[in-house]
């Protein structure tokens, strides 16, 4: 059965893709399409039907980060899951993450080969691993999390960082939120489905847990919402915070946040114009 979503088309450089990958993600995409021509980038990314201001999102996230996009438009499509779920399955075989992490949906076998398989369905919310931001916050937690107690991911979206948190250390306590509620059902989801089902999950901001701390809180958001959440990220982690959804020309002023907070900078890791920070508390 067809359902009918908003289609936002954007066309920008070919070197602007990865950072408005980032854009659509944080603006909750469901799906976008590529197609590459005359020295131009068009994207067509899907969105539910009820979003409202996406367009205007877009654009100033764009202008943020001193984005050219050469024409921007939105439009009704109709769209058939089931057949993007089956274009999907044979384009998408898993991702192997630098041997440490292997990302597969149902129709792959876990890898014997790396230490922390998770496997996630197609169609979730936002953070599939494809994007840089999630593997840069997944590659921060993977030394940090076999000797911690507790675990926050704020901005959930699809779960991934939790799903790899409970792989990684079986025992740790697991806390998920994300303003989103669809998110957290998806995210929930998603843990049980890797055999993670003693969690905490709750709809709402980090702002909930006022007054608690955890080992290691992580939040993969954007850089406009780190900093709004800088104050109540680090009262939050007792120890180790990882933050990623960064560009490379925002990292330092964001940083300059979260070390003035009183945290000591362990790792900065960067990949294809995207950075994400581990942090100690000092």
């Amino acid at each position: 059965m067809k359902e009918r979503y908003q289609v936002l088309t954007i066309v920008t450089a070919p070197p602007n893709g990865d950072a408005l990958t980032g854009i659509l993600y944080s603006q909750e995409c469901l799906g976008f399409q590529e197609e590459e021509s005359g020295g131009k980038l068009k994207v067509s990314a899907w969105f539910a039907e009820d979003v409202s201001s996406i367009e205007e999102r877009i654009q100033a996230a764009s202008r943020e980060l001193n984005l050219s996009i050469f024409e921007c438009s939105a439009s009704f499509q109709e769209y058939d899951p089931e057949e993007w779920l089956e274009n999907f399955s044979r384009s998408f075989s898993g991702i192997d993450l630098e041997g440490v992490f292997f990302i597969h949906p149902p129709w792959v076998e876990p890898s014997p080969d790396v230490p922390v398989n998770i496997l996630l369905e197609p169609g979730h919310a936002f953070g599939t691993g494809t994007h840089e931001s999630t593997q840069l916050a997944l590659l921060a937690l993977y030394p940090v999390l076999p000797g911690a107690d507790s675990f926050l991911d704020v901005g959930t979206g699809s779960g991934i960082l939790a799903a790899a948190a409970g792989k990684i250390n079986p025992g740790l306590d697991i806390t998920i939120c994300d303003i989103d509620s669809m998110a957290v059902e998806s995210a929930v989801e998603t843990l049980a489905n890797n055999g993670i089902e003693e969690i905490t999950a709750v709809t709402g901001g980090p702002e909930a847990f006022s007054g608690r701390d955890f080992q290691v809180v992580a939040a993969n958001l954007t850089s406009p919402v780190l900093i709004s959440l800088q104050e109540v990220l680090t009262s939050l982690a007792s120890e180790f915070l990882v933050i990623s959804g960064i560009t490379a020309e925002q990292r330092d002023y964001t940083l300059e946040k979260f070390l003035d907070a009183g945290f000591e900078l362990e790792g900065s890791p960067e990949r294809n114009g995207w950075v994400s920070c581990l942090l100690r508390k000092a």
